[in-house]
């Protein structure tokens, strides 16, 4: 087992999964999105990119069954997986180490080829479990995780049990989505239930997750001192302070009058 890494660590919540996913799908470049648009091969790289940088934020390392970052020849080996399609581990993936995110990712439009990845998801044991697929159209979703939920079903009378203490996340996406625009179902029980439309209702991580937590805090509080200079910059070009930041005589701007109730600090 790898340095730092056993089997007592906590499991990562699927709202800190959720969020570091959504966060690098929707802040791709307008250049990368269209990109990803040319191809099924071209989408998968998209997506394998942004599970890698979410792994990031959760502090965890990913290995993949695509090459998905500009290394070494020997460094892509090393991260290659061949079980299954993205794997998530808490320390350097050492051999011995436990995964603790599991993830199957079928880019064909076809119900057949996502339940047979489905099943293969569910064969391999982590905290957290994801399996993401897509539909010809938004309609077809929950018929697909309906066939899911009665395979469940028919096999719960085949001894089938769903494993304790795991978390299994089902994400659908369809022809023509925003890269967030993925239904999320999570498993309750015995049955996979629709808790999202979309990828967007996840804006901030499991506050118990420590790692994407910080993560968070620090894009906040670079997003504040962005917004604090910038204004900066503005009451410094109007004249109202100088380049020490010390207050000088000058006019307002307008949107700083008497009055106004706006600027690009308060809102």
């Amino acid at each position: 087992m790898a340095d730092g890494a056993d089997d007592t660590s906590p499991p990562l919540r699927p709202n800190s999964f959720l969020y570091a996913f959504r966060h690098h799908l929707a802040e791709a470049t307008e250049r990368d999105r269209r990109d990803a648009l040319s191809g099924a091969a071209t989408w998968t790289l998209f997506v394998f990119r942004a599970l890698f940088d979410a792994a990031r934020d959760c502090g965890m390392m990913a290995s993949a069954s695509k090459d998905v970052e500009r290394t070494s020849q020997a460094a892509r080996w090393q991260r290659r997986e061949y079980l299954f399609d993205v794997t998530w581990y808490r320390g350097e993936g050492g051999p011995w180490e436990i995964p603790s995110v599991l993830l199957e990712h079928e880019n064909l439009w076809h119900r057949d080829a996502f339940l047979a990845d489905f099943w293969k998801l569910l064969l391999g044991l982590a905290p957290l479990r994801v399996m993401i697929g897509y539909a010809a159209n938004a309609s077809l979703r929950d018929s697909w995780v309906d066939a899911i939920n009665e395979m469940l079903s028919v096999d719960a009378n085949n001894g089938f049990r769903p494993p304790a203490d795991v978390d299994d996340l089902i994400l659908i996406g369809h022809k023509g989505m925003l890269p967030t625009g993925y239904t999320v179902y999570q498993r309750d029980g015995r049955v996979f239930v629709r808790v999202a439309e979309t990828l967007d209702g996840f804006a901030m991580p499991d506050p118990r997750d420590a790692a994407p937590w910080q993560v968070y805090l620090s894009r906040l509080q670079a997003q504040t001192r962005e917004r604090v200079g910038l204004e900066t910059s503005r009451i410094e070009k109007a004249g109202i302070i100088d380049a020490r930041g010390a207050v000088v005589s000058g006019s307002l701007p307008s949107d700083m009058a008497e009055g106004s109730r706006s600027s690009v600090t308060t809102g």
